[in-house]
């Protein structure tokens, strides 16, 4: 029985309650994240304490709720995170070795905030940008928080949730001490927009039955209150035609799914090295995406699609 079990703990960005588990469509792929869910605990009213990306992930860093660290908007985490007293921190005080791959959201982004290293989106942007690939990520166009869908401009080997995931096995292979427990924040930058999955999973659920949006009574214009209003007129979410907005939702889909399928990857190496069975893994995001509801998208308000996120916990299986 393990005393100090490896620790992996992954986030998505901006992943909504039901687009796994359960409350999924019956259609959704998540073969791993149900795995999780069939050996160990899944949480179903898991809510982000404040549903915006730096809050919430400083939350994570910190345990402490967003009244006690006061990061309440997306800004400097240097602000309310040094290098003492987070989490990273207090698994090296008991013997880890840790690492952050992927999306931290922190500012500056070199702040490690206590992790032994960091490696971050922008390597992978860097990295592709001195590749001479004639393919380059996101020359689509689209933005960082818009509702309109789109498709990689690069093949699935090449997207950053399949680099995140490839940094993650080569830790775990190659690039970690052995002789001490890990504790790895595999963190995916998906699904937050853009909505632009590579094939296959942008043509995956295009044929499914998408659920429709929910319009609350309160949501309508003449009602609607007034700092909703302002913040879902933002980039003109509130006149994305019904359609696109169903195809958002594909896409939107598409992301999880390879999200899933990439985390596969990670387990297993893990699997491959003997640990997957005894390694304590963690799985949520940092908060919700409206993706249409109540005439919207995006987050920031406590509402259920917004707030409301997934949360598994799988122990080591001698425990």
């Amino acid at each position: 029985m393990p005393e100090r079990p490896n620790i992996l703990l992954i986030t998505t960005d901006q992943q909504r309650y039901d687009s796994c588990g359960p409350r999924a469509s019956a259609f959704m792929r998540t073969p791993h994240f149900d795995h999780l869910c069939h050996e160990g605990i899944r949480f179903d009213s898991a809510y982000a304490d404040c549903p915006l990306c730096v809050p919430s992930r400083v939350s994570i860093m910190t345990g402490k709720y967003v009244f006690s660290h006061g990061m309440d908007g997306n800004g400097p985490s240097t602000e309310v995170m040094g290098r003492e007293g987070t989490l990273p921190t207090c698994m090296r005080d008991l013997g880890y070795q840790t690492a952050a791959i992927g999306k931290m959201h922190f500012s500056p982004q070199r702040a490690r905030h206590g992790f032994d290293e960091t490696i971050l989106p922008d390597d992978y942007y860097r990295q592709m940008a001195r590749s001479g690939y004639d393919l380059q990520p996101m020359r689509h166009g689209l933005g960082q928080n818009e509702l309109y869908p789109g498709m990689a401009t690069v093949p699935e080997s090449l997207t950053l949730t399949s680099w995140i995931a490839e940094q993650c096995v080569e830790y775990i292979r190659e690039r970690r001490d052995p002789t001490i427990p890990f504790f790895l924040w595999c963190s995916f930058s998906k699904p937050h927009p853009p909505l632009d999955p590579p094939e296959p999973y942008y043509s995956m659920y295009r044929d499914c039955d998408i659920p429709m949006p929910v319009y609350g009574d309160w949501s309508e214009d003449e009602v609607c209150p007034e700092p909703f209003k302002r913040i879902r007129q933002t980039h003109s979410r509130d006149l994305v035609p019904p359609e696109v907005i169903r195809e958002a939702r594909a896409a939107y889909y598409g992301l999880i799914t390879q999200i899933d399928y990439n985390m596969g990857r990670v387990f297993a190496a893990l699997q491959d090295l003997g640990l997957f069975r005894d390694t304590l893994i963690l799985y949520t995001s940092d908060h919700g995406e409206y993706l249409g509801d109540h005439h919207t998208g995006a987050k920031a308000f406590f509402h259920e699609p917004s707030a409301h996120v997934p949360f598994a916990l799988r122990l080591p299986q001698s425990w």
